[in-house]
């Protein structure tokens, strides 16, 4: 009964694609609410930053800006070395404006990572930064992921890679100390180990 056969056949194919587009799905997800969760806390720190006199909460401002600035780093890496460059092909036009935003930030992150809380202007550059920033999470959340969520990218593979560089580039846990805005602590050390 070659009608029962092609039905069959069909019929499994259409669940092996719909388990596929699930996979595919759930690992846009995850790819997505990662970078989310990433937007999330820098603006939570800033906000925290925000309630804080720099003069007065010097510890404390201090642990935030560099929590930031470290956070900015893994979270710039993921995106250039594996969102941007599978999303290139179909969205040039809006990576070379998140890439472009990535080099002011970097300029940013990179004066605020040779400087102290007291110092002059810390303040109005972080400040800066942070807002700088918020722009740029406005537009990947209201331009960029929206267009990305349709396109047929191989979002598991993405997803596996992202993890494991995130896994490299943050420090474990017992290199933290108390502190940090997101309640983890703050790296030891200076946000001036670069990523590799």
């Amino acid at each position: 009964m070659p009608t029962s056969r092609s039905s069959e056949s069909t019929s499994s194919a259409s669940h092996r694609s719909t388990t596929h587009s699930t996979s595919s799905s759930a690992s846009r997800d995850e790819v997505l609410d990662m970078l989310k969760k990433d937007h999330r806390n820098v603006k939570k720190a800033y906000k925290e930053f925000t309630k804080l006199d720099p003069l007065e909460d010097t510890e404390r401002c201090d642990a935030i800006v560099r929590q930031v600035l470290a956070d900015l780093q893994v979270h710039t890496t993921l995106e250039e070395e594996f969102l941007y460059p599978a999303a290139r092909e179909a969205e040039p036009k809006l990576i070379d404006e998140a890439e472009v935003e990535h080099e002011s930030a970097k300029a940013l992150i990179e004066q605020l990572d040779q400087m102290e809380v007291g110092d002059e202007k810390f303040s109005a550059r972080f400040t800066v930064l942070c807002e700088y920033v918020e722009h740029h999470i406005k537009e990947e959340e209201k331009e960029l992921f929206p267009k990305l969520e349709k396109l047929r990218l191989d979002w598991a593979t993405l997803s596996e890679q992202m993890l494991a560089r995130r896994e490299q580039l943050e420090p474990p846990p017992d290199a933290m100390e108390d502190g940090a805005p997101d309640g983890g602590g703050t790296r030891k050390g200076s946000s001036s180990q670069r990523p590799a």
